[in-house]
């Protein structure tokens, strides 16, 4: 007989009875162990049949399988325990029976999955459950602060314990700037996306997640650039992002946003987070932010009340606050100016330092409708009893319960000395206002463009026309033609900030005539600036017609006293010459018998003498002539001089003018023409000269004239001893000059020329 193979069975116990083999005295031996069922037959090495560990009665196939096997050994037909069954029948009941074991199979699988899905959702549930404790721990940890910065460092560590990220971004958005600012960032530094940068909010993710109001997740930058600052995030290496927009109370604040150098980093479970985390730090936020004003408000409400303390201490204007007309606070200064101690300060009436009455009943009236008073003049009263003019500045502020009727704080500023001086201002301008409408003279005021803007009433007595017809109008229109240049030119210097010296003009009068006058200019200013001229002219028509006369009177006194200068000088000269042409030929004679060379030798100097004679008879008569002066002007005259000097001799003689020609008194022209004939006269006789020069330069206040030579030249301080003509030409010049009391100047240097030089002042 063959062994039956060994199997696992199910419990055998309740089986092992119910089969038995005829014949065979083993099967019914099978003693059944809690774990072990093995046959205990004497001499049967069946071995061990099955092992159980399980309550289920149902047999397990590879038990059935040993039982197919024994049912199909041929020592005999298998008897139930009671009942007769036949071979086929029992395949039949072994075959239903395997049927059971391969559904019962099947129902392990299924429950070998169930149990596997079990385990799956219990480890979800266990990550859901870590994560809900992270979740609730970070919502305490960002609540545990007000600081801001704190806030963001606490919500990027316990971020990256939920989601694995390499960049951490906080942004808030300013809606009407159309910007956004990164608060906070953790991570990869990325240049333009620091804090505290700025950037516009148009074409990026920024703003599409503002727009939309969703989370937006993109997995892969390097396919998907669509927004402003793509590019540089792949350069850095980036991958993926994800952000979601902060509400609170309605409202986006800002976004959160991460960065992954992977792609598809973030899904569905970190949107979950993310939105989840987004309900602790949008509210954090705000919270910190408002903590952040409050506390800036606070730090700016002491600093303010300690500056408002300072300047109601160190204020130079006296500075009280009152509480129902009460003083309750009063600076030193208002002490000081009022003459009271604190304590009599304190506790005393506003509404006593008021002198009228009626400013009294104002102010309360103007602090009752508007809470304020700026500028409110008044006169107020010292304890001395001393009367100060004042502004008055005041405002009630709010008191601590909201009412209207809080403190009163005010600010005195003593106006008394400007009072003064504005009283003193309208007094002035009356005295000036007078003066300009009695005076004689015509005051007028111009505008930058040249029209009259004020005209005092003297114009019209002046000039014959009426105030009203030149008010608005050019002056331009009211000057002769040929002095319109030099007024314009005058004007122009005036509105440049220069104060010319009195000056001439023709101004033309309503009967058609020209009369002249003499004007004097000022810039007008206004606040440091030239807003116009103001000018003052006189009527000198009737003066300049006396100096005209007085001119002519001097002019022919002059040519008189000239002629006989001119008479006696030609006495001198000339009587001196023609006395020693006399003396030689009565020489001549004494020595005719004793040498005919001598006699030579005198006649030529005899008319060498006679020669020089009738020059100098010449310039005396040219002198004397009275086109001189008469017939020339002074620059003509002293030109022709030059001129008939350097046609009568060998030199090379140049006049030159120089400065802005001007009418000379004729005592002055005089002197000018005749030291500079002295001069040439000189050089003539004595320079041996080659080049001579003649300068005229008139300047602002004086004339200076030049006659220079590159002669042998002299000594001065000698020259009196050997050369007695010059001498005397020297002392003449001097004379002259010292008539005028001008400066002559003599500089002469052996074989270096010799200069004259004649100042004469005309002011």
């Amino acid at each position: 007989m063959s062994k039956p193979k060994t199997g696992l069975i199910w419990n055998a116990a309740p089986w092992t009875s119910r089969f038995r083999r005829r014949g065979d005295a083993c099967l019914t031996a099978f003693q059944v162990e809690p774990k072990l069922a093995s046959c205990a037959a004497p001499n049967c090495n069946h071995g061990i049949v099955a092992v159980a560990d399980t309550d289920d009665s149902s047999p397990p196939v590879s038990w059935l399988m040993s039982v197919e096997y024994l049912m199909s050994n041929p020592l005999g037909e298998v008897e139930m325990e009671g009942h007769d069954m036949t071979r086929d029948q029992l395949i039949v009941e072994v075959s239903a029976l395997k049927e059971r074991a391969a559904d019962l199979e099947s129902s392990k699988e299924g429950l070998k999955r169930t149990v596997e899905a079990l385990r799956g959702s219990q480890e979800v549930e266990r990550r859901l459950i870590e994560e809900n404790q992270l979740l609730t721990q970070t919502g305490q940890i960002v609540s545990s602060t007000l600081d801001i910065d704190e806030v963001y460092e606490r919500f990027a560590a316990q971020m990256k314990k939920l989601v694995d990220f390499d960049r951490l971004a906080i942004n808030i958005i300013d809606h009407e700037a159309g910007v956004f600012v990164f608060k906070y960032v953790s991570g990869l530094v990325q240049p333009g996306r620091q804090v505290p940068d700025v950037v516009a909010l148009p074409n990026t993710q920024t703003e599409h997640v503002i727009a939309t109001g969703r989370t937006l997740i993109r997995g892969n930058l390097v396919s998907d650039r669509q927004f402003a600052g793509d590019s540089s995030s792949v350069k850095l290496g980036f991958r993926s992002t994800i952000m979601l927009p902060l509400f609170h109370k309605g409202r986006i604040l800002g976004t959160l946003s991460l960065r992954s150098r992977k792609i598809n980093a973030f899904g569905s479970r970190e949107q979950s987070i993310l939105e989840r985390l987004s309900d602790y730090i949008a509210p954090a936020m705000e919270n910190a932010e408002l903590y952040s004003q409050r506390t800036k408000a606070e730090v700016a409400l002491r600093e303010s009340e300690e500056r408002y303390r300072s300047l109601f201490e160190e204020s130079g204007d006296p500075v009280f606050i009152s509480s129902q007309g009460i003083i309750v606070d009063a600076n030193q200064a208002a002490l000081d100016e009022f003459g009271f101690s604190r304590e009599e300060a304190i506790g005393s009436n506003v509404e006593d330092r008021f002198v009228d009455p009626e400013d009294r009943t104002r102010f309360r009236k103007e602090m009752e409708q508007s809470g304020f008073v700026t500028d409110f003049e008044a006169q107020l009263r010292k304890k001395d009893g001393t009367v100060m003019d004042c502004l008055l500045t005041a405002n009630r502020r709010p008191s601590s319960d909201g009412t209207a009727q809080g403190e009163v704080q005010g600010i005195v500023h003593d106006i008394t000395d400007r009072k003064r001086a504005e009283d003193a201002l309208r007094a002035s301008e009356e005295r000036y206002r007078e003066l300009v409408e009695t005076a004689q003279d015509v005051i007028f005021t111009a505008s930058p463009e040249g029209m009259f803007t004020s005209i005092n009433p003297a114009f019209e007595s002046l000039t014959g026309w009426s105030r009203s017809e030149w008010l608005g109008k050019p002056f331009a229109e009211l000057i002769h033609p040929d002095d319109l240049p030099q007024s314009l030119e005058m004007f122009h210097r005036v509105l440049g900030g220069e104060r010319p010296p009195m000056f001439e003009r023709r101004v033309l009068v309503k009967s058609g005539e020209y009369i002249t006058g003499e004007f004097l200019t000022t810039p007008q200013l206004h606040d440091g600036k030239v807003v116009g001229i103001f000018g003052v002219a006189r009527d000198i028509s009737e003066r300049k017609r006396a100096e005209e006369e007085l001119l002519q009177q001097t002019r022919e006194l002059a040519v008189l006293e000239e002629r006989n200068r001119m008479a006696r000088e030609i006495h001198d000269t000339m009587a001196q010459g023609f006395t020693g042409i006399v003396l030689q030929m009565e020489a001549a004679e004494q020595i005719m018998e004793d040498s005919t060379g001598a006699l030579a030798e005198r006649l030529n100097r005899a008319r060498a003498l006679a020669r020089e004679g009738l020059q100098e008879a010449r310039r005396s008569v040219w002198g004397l002539m009275p086109q001189a002066l008469e017939r020339l002007p002074f620059d003509a005259a002293l030109q022709e001089e030059v001129r008939r000097f350097d046609a009568e001799g060998q030199e090379k003689t140049a006049f030159n003018q120089s400065g802005k020609r001007r009418e000379l008194p004729p005592d002055v022209q005089t002197v000018l023409l005749r030291i500079c004939q002295e001069s040439l006269i000189n050089v003539r006789r004595h320079a041996e000269a080659k080049e001579v020069s003649v300068n005229l330069e008139y300047h602002p206040q004086e004339v200076l004239l030049s006659v220079q030579d590159n002669g042998v030249g002299f000594d001065p301080a000698t020259v009196q001893n050997e050369k007695r003509g010059v001498s005397f030409g020297l002392i003449g010049m001097r004379q002259r000059a010292e008539q005028l009391e001008a400066q002559l100047v003599v500089e002469s240097t052996k074989n270096k020329g010799t200069l004259v030089q004649l100042t004469i002042p005309t002011l």
